[in-house]
């Protein structure tokens, strides 16, 4: 293996009568922005702001909404419960859930 360096001495070539250019020099004005630019940048945040909190708000009001249940029955997990007095074959009971436009709960843990 070959473990020799081989340097080289790279020089730009140039060419007669070759200035190199120098940056541009700009006034002070030259990068500013337009005025309605720093104003349409301000009322697009204001708005993305607003528009943010509306989201926000909005989500707040549909969680802690009230569950209005219909009198005699129960608010139970975001449900509605009627607990029947009467005691009733299952068929029944569905058939009277169904009239309410309900549907007959089928309970099986403790929870």
């Amino acid at each position: 293996m070959d473990t020799s360096k081989v340097h080289g001495n790279v020089k730009p070539f140039r060419c007669p009568g070759y200035k190199q250019a120098s940056s541009p020099s700009f006034s002070p004005d030259a990068c500013r922005c337009p005025h309605w630019h720093h104003l349409a940048l301000k009322s697009g945040c204001a708005g993305l702001i607003l528009l943010l909190l509306s989201l926000i708000g909005l989500s707040v009001l549909g969680r802690s909404a009230i569950l209005e249940c219909p009198r005699y029955w129960h608010p139970h997990w975001n449900k509605c419960l009627f607990v029947s007095q009467i005691s009733r074959p299952w068929a029944e009971g569905r058939d009277a859930c169904s009239m309410e436009d309900a549907i007959l709960l089928l309970i099986e843990n403790k929870e």
